[in-house]
């Protein structure tokens, strides 16, 4: 494909996008799917694959694990989406410079708390749920650690808007008080 950007959308239904076209027939192992979901969790960082194999591999063995990974790996490298794949030594990473993602750039904007119509245009981002329908064991502290970003910026935003008197609390101050 000439197009080669990824999306991925990691907040309601995971959604793997070239272009416009859905590529869920190409990604037709759901434990590659899984891969890529918590893979994407760590936003481009690399990950100890006894991690890695410790999520997804809970109830196996840790060679069996281990086995299992390095055969997913090259499941994923023969598929035709261009993951940029790493997989060395005692790590594994999932490079995201040709992936667009809402969780990237969820967590870009809240980490630009300053910015203040940054953190508001990321707010919608955020749809409650890691990977809505998967069941993925792994990922409830993940969630936790979203949803706390997501508070987090809402509280902020409510007090900014708090000290210049400005109504718009009150929509932060809602948006708070239904997670609740």
């Amino acid at each position: 494909m000439k197009d080669d950007k990824i999306t991925i959308d990691c907040f309601g239904k995971l959604s793997i996008k070239m272009g416009s076209r859905e590529m869920g027939s190409e990604m037709n192992s759901e434990k590659a799917r899984e891969l890529i979901a918590f893979l994407m969790t760590y936003e481009g960082k690399s990950v100890k694959k006894t991690t890695v194999c410790d999520a997804l591999w809970s109830d196996h063995d840790p060679k069996h694990s281990a086995d299992s990974l390095y055969k997913l790996v090259d499941k994923i490298r023969d598929m035709p989406i261009p993951f940029h794949l790493e997989c060395r030594r005692n790590i594994i990473q999932l490079h995201l410079d040709n992936v667009c993602s809402d969780l990237t750039e969820f967590t870009r904007g809240i980490r630009d708390r300053e910015n203040i119509k940054a953190l508001e245009s990321v707010i919608p981002l955020y749809q409650g749920t890691l990977f809505e329908e998967e069941g993925y064991e792994w990922i409830m502290d993940k969630e936790g650690k979203f949803d706390m970003l997501y508070l987090d910026a809402l509280q902020y935003l409510m007090d900014h808007y708090s000290k210049k008197g400005s109504r718009h609390k009150l929509f932060y101050y809602e948006a708070l008080m239904e997670r609740f």
